[in-house]
């Protein structure tokens, strides 16, 4: 198996590097946080001092990125890319960040290292990462690019869903956040509404998962506790 570099070990990243750790990878990461990046080593994986330098050690494996902003995501692609190592021959996204941003990077990847570039934005949150348990949605051009990158991507969750050509999995993403935040919201004001007509929130949400209120804000993220 080929050689991974990770870039991003927040709360997403660390854990599905930790994955491609325990499925026996060679891992190579790299984080502005020092400490994230030293959990990482203890546990098997290597350090890179910035993303050139990983991009360096990667050789002709893959690059797998989890930023918080398009901005980021820009300024690691940008070094990585231009980094005078940089072999990798495919790049997974895992950032979730406009689709213009995905289309932007894909063309840069493919102009300056002649490698393919799927976005794949994840749902599943923190504990999804952490259990590999996350669905990704996949922009790509081609499907055997989504093929190539199926294998890694479930070692890191249990569901690979190709949306389209490259960006589509960000646009996707959207989609499904901006539903979520409604049903949050909905949740949120239905659980108030109650609690204040002195309904007990405990049958109140007992109500909502066996009734046409359910949903994944209702059964596995409720704001009552």
């Amino acid at each position: 198996m080929g050689s991974v570099g990770f870039i991003g070990l927040g709360n997403m990243g660390s854990h599905m590097a930790r994955s491609l750790l325990r499925a026996g990878r060679r891992v190579v990461v790299n984080d502005v946080c020092q400490t994230a990046m030293r959990k990482l080593e203890e546990e098997g994986a290597t350090a890179a001092a910035s993303p050139s330098a990983l991009a360096a050690a990667v050789g002709a494996g893959t690059l797998i990125t989890m930023l918080p902003s398009c901005a980021a995501v820009r300024e690691v692609y940008t070094e990585a890319l231009a980094a005078p190592g940089f072999a990798a021959e495919l790049c997974i996204d895992c950032s979730t960040v406009e689709p213009g941003t995905a289309t932007t990077v894909a063309s840069w990847a493919a102009a300056q290292a002649g490698a393919a570039f799927v976005d794949a934005p994840v749902s599943g949150g923190v504990g999804g990462a952490e259990q590999a348990t996350l669905t990704f949605m996949v922009g790509a051009e081609e499907e055997a690019t989504v093929r190539r990158a199926e294998p890694l991507l479930l070692q890191m969750g249990r569901s690979v869903v190709h949306c389209g050509e490259v960006g589509s999995g960000q646009a996707v993403k959207l989609c499904n956040n901006l539903v979520l935040a409604t049903t949050m919201l909905a949740v949120s004001e239905g659980m108030l509404l109650g609690s204040k007509l002195g309904v007990d929130p405990k049958t109140l949400a007992q109500v909502f998962n066996a009734s046409t209120a359910r949903s994944w804000s209702s059964e596995v993220y409720n704001p009552c506790p």
